[in-house]
């Protein structure tokens, strides 16, 4: 058809557009846009409909876009310019970082020993961990509250999860309650000693579970800091013959296995979907809740200094002390250990109990005039130097077979045809969620709500904070079945 004197539309094939020879043609609008009605792509315009019609009609951003791609590739979070122009990667930076930080914290584990020494003169070693249980909880309940739902959330996703949760708080529970009874048969040289075993069944837990693979290097870094600890402490006290010094070294052992166990645990439930608030708040709400039960049972029998504390005796000292331990030392201190096992390996965070002991001595020369030589410089030297070793290996992500099957059924073209299909060939042979073989992490047809999942995850090398949580950088993802191999 033709318009005004000449202006002549093109045709269905797309053919140019005639200009007009004659006549006036303002008061005729020419095509803005031209093409055929079946055909996703639009032709240029000869003329801005603005200048036309006096209005933008140009298509909003929703028409432009007929259909959103099916797969989206994570957000990644704004990363500051002082972090991008580092020769790090964002994620060699954040590792470090995670392992400084809760490197530092041992300074604060090291003044909780001075202020537990001063607390039990006045306090039962029970009601001890109660105090410090009760306050910790104070820290952390006000964010827990916020972050309810998404508890509930987990929970209703993974039922089962809760039966591991009773386990966690006892091993919280036990890890201080131990070393305080452990004080009171044998010295806190032995004490110190025996805790330092903590990164040694660690390594057998994490290994015999199959979160971590090993390798010669990392053994011999962990024998390297284990030795400097041992060049610490005053070996000849230890007297296995005496009856009151094997009681302590008992119970103190005992305290090392429930500390890694409690390492182990932290870590499965991180890879369940739990983060570090509201794993800290369930570990000091059940820990409060069991040593005072503990208390009120034990303090008729008067079993181990189970008496009423008498206030009007206690110093500034001694609440001063116990403020401290509740809030720092312990709110702090395991909130930070509870961040860290997210994102450094669990035999790495074990390890870093090694920084106790010298800090400890540190201390004792500041407060209690101890005597300082240069062996104990050289030996704390070489307990950094075998942390060193052992955090700076390299390592690679091993993915299980059925995480790889879930991650080809999620990058294919094909796709699954229905959401149960997907579930039941994500989902593991066992449900159980203490199973490493069959975490819950990698179902990825069932996530958390709130959660999303990255199907491209795992099919490129990682690097290392990546690899040991591969959540780190978006932390609303579910994070797969990952074994760490470390050579």
């Amino acid at each position: 058809m033709d318009h005004g004197d000449g202006l002549q539309a093109s045709n269905v094939s797309g053919a140019p557009v005639d200009q007009p020879t004659s006549g006036n043609c303002d008061s005729v609008a020419p095509l803005d846009v031209v093409g055929d009605e079946n055909s996703d792509r639009w032709a240029p315009k000869p003329q801005s409909s603005q200048e036309s019609f006096g209005h933008d009609l140009s298509p909003l951003p929703s028409e432009e876009i007929t259909e959103w791609p099916s797969k989206q590739p994570p957000r990644r979070p704004h990363i500051p310019s002082f972090i991008t122009n580092l020769p790090l990667s964002y994620d060699s930076f954040m590792y470090a970082l995670s392992f400084v930080i809760s490197s530092l914290v041992k300074i604060l584990v090291a003044i909780l020993f001075v202020a537990t020494k001063l607390g039990t003169e006045s306090f039962d070693p029970l009601l001890w961990c109660t105090i410090r249980s009760s306050l910790g909880s104070m820290i952390v309940l006000p964010v827990f509250v916020i972050r309810w739902k998404k508890f509930v959330g987990i929970v209703r996703t993974k039922p089962k999860t809760l039966m591991g949760l009773p386990v966690l708080c006892a091993c919280y529970s036990l890890a201080p309650l131990l070393m305080s009874y452990a004080a009171v048969y044998t010295t806190v040289s032995n004490v110190g000693l025996i805790g330092c075993i903590t990164p040694i069944f660690s390594m057998v837990f994490s290994v015999a579970l199959g979160h971590e693979r090993l390798s010669i290097v990392a053994i011999c870094a962990l024998l390297v800091a284990f030795t400097g600890v041992l060049g610490i402490l005053d070996l000849s006290s230890l007297r296995l013959s005496s009856g009151g010094d094997l009681a302590g070294v008992i119970i103190m052992i005992f305290n090392t296995i429930s500390a890694a166990v409690y390492f182990e645990f932290s870590k499965i439930y991180h890879r369940l979907g739990y983060d570090t608030v509201i794993l800290t708040t369930i570990s000091f709400v059940g820990s409060s809740i069991f040593t005072f039960l503990l208390w009120l049972v034990t303090m008729p029998f008067n079993l181990l200094l189970a008496d009423l504390p008498d206030f009007s005796s206690m110093g500034w000292d001694v609440l001063a002390a116990a403020l401290y331990a509740g809030v720092i030392g312990t709110g702090v201190q395991w909130l930070v250990i509870s961040w860290a096992t997210s994102r450094l390996p669990t035999v790495v965070v074990a390890v870093e109990n090694l920084l106790v002991s010298p800090l400890s001595m540190f201390f004792g020369v500041l407060i209690y005039n101890d005597p300082l030589d240069s062996d104990i410089v050289l030996n704390t030297a070489q307990v950094l130097l075998g942390l060193l070793l052992l955090v700076t290996r390299p390592v690679k992500a091993v993915r299980r077979a059925k995480a790889m099957a879930a991650e080809s059924i999620l990058t294919s073209e094909a796709g699954v045809d229905s959401e149960p299909e997907l579930r039941s060939t994500t989902r593991s042979c066992s449900e159980s969620p203490f199973n490493p073989d069959s975490n819950d992490s990698t179902d990825l047809g069932d996530p958390v709500p709130g959660t999303f999942v990255d199907p491209t995850l795992g099919s490129r090398s990682v690097g290392l904070a990546e690899a040991v949580r591969p959540d780190f950088m978006y932390p609303t993802l579910q994070a797969p079945d990952v074994a760490i191999d470390r050579e």
